[in-house]
This record gives C-alpha cells, structure tokens and sequence, in this order.
C-alpha cells in the first residue's frame, strides 16, 4: 500500500482517539464508520491536489504548442457550450467557419433529459478540459490500477478527448 495512506490512516486513528478522550463531544458512531467517513474526506483531498498538478502540467504543455492550436487542443466548457448551443441550432455570435467545423465534426446526442456531445467519426463522447483528469482516474480505477498503458486503452475506447 501507499505510505501517504498510512501517513493518513495514523492521523485518523489519532483524530479519532482524542475525539474519545475528550467528554464533551462523544462520538455515536462506531470506529469503522468514522475511519470511513475521513477516509473518504481524505482521498478526496488527495484527489484535488493530484489534480491541480495534472492540469498545471497539461496547460504547461498546451502553452507549448502552436498558438494555432491551443484553443483547440482540449475543448474548455465555454467552447464545449458553443457547440452545444451550435448543434441545437441556436443563434449564437460565433463565425461560420466555427459553425461548419462543429457541424462536420460533432453531433448532438439526447440520452433522457441531458444532452451529450459525441464526436462524429468515433462516435464516442466528447470530454472537457476540466473533466479529463476525472475521466482518466475512473478508467484507471476500471482497469484495476494496472497502469499507464491499460488505462490509456481504456479513455480511448471510451471517450474523445
């Protein structure tokens, strides 16, 4: 296992111990139950940092690339709107070239009450700037933590990025 999750585990059997200790504010809830509660509270933690770090070194690496291609390297929400209000055929202030490209290369899908942008080629669902790390750490999780190449199988099987 990971030695930050023990690191993490420590401060929650020390958090829950002084918690006991303390007469005021007894705990109704069982040992197991808490551990969970700061478990869950903690990886979320984890999680947001690991985050930050993983779109700081995608923007470091967009703000490489050609100024051409920056914008369109990864679709941010702003954009991911515009081809929605696109595709449903909206009046929008955006150019006709916009309108073509998005017209030659997505298409608008409705499952239930949501709608959902797919990419017309792959037919696979279109993933935004801000959603990708999330996207990426479910299909790791899916794969069973097998590592990188596994998991990059995985996000192209089954989303466009």
């Amino acid at each position: 296992m990971n030695v930050r999750f023990f690191r993490h585990l420590f401060t929650v059997n020390l958090i829950y111990r002084w918690s006991l200790l303390r007469n005021t504010q007894r705990l109704n809830i069982n040992y197991d139950v808490f551990l969970i509660i700061c478990l869950f509270i903690l990886s979320r933690q984890i999680f947001l940092k690991e985050m930050d770090i993983f779109n700081a070194k995608i923007q470091s690496y967009i703000d490489k690339l050609d100024v051409k291609k920056r914008t369109k390297y990864t679709i941010k929400n702003d954009m991911y709107l515009d081809i929605l209000n696109v595709l449903k055929s909206q009046n929008i202030n955006v150019s006709s070239k916009f309108k073509f490209w998005v017209r030659q290369t997505f298409r608008l899908v409705q499952i239930g009450s949501s709608d959902l942008i797919y990419d017309a080629k792959t037919n696979l669902p279109l993933i935004t700037h801000e959603n990708l790390y999330a996207k990426i750490t479910d299909c790791h999780v899916a794969v069973g933590h097998s590592g990188r190449d596994k998991t990059w199988a995985e996000v192209i099987i089954f989303f466009l990025y």
